[in-house]
């Protein structure tokens, strides 16, 4: 499941990175988005002790 994670993650990342890029959100704000998910999924990680 943890690969599954990181596969979502990057994925996640690519389409803000995306989004940055045409200027449809500010790279502070998905920045902030990546940051935040990135600390959820963690949590989620170690409370399945993975």
């Amino acid at each position: 499941d943890r690969e599954k994670a990181i596969a979502l993650l990057k994925e996640l990342y690519s389409v803000y990175d995306k989004a940055v890029k045409i200027g449809f959100i500010h790279r502070n704000t998905a920045s902030r988005k990546k940051s935040k998910i990135t600390k959820r999924v963690n949590q989620q990680l170690q409370a399945q002790g993975q």
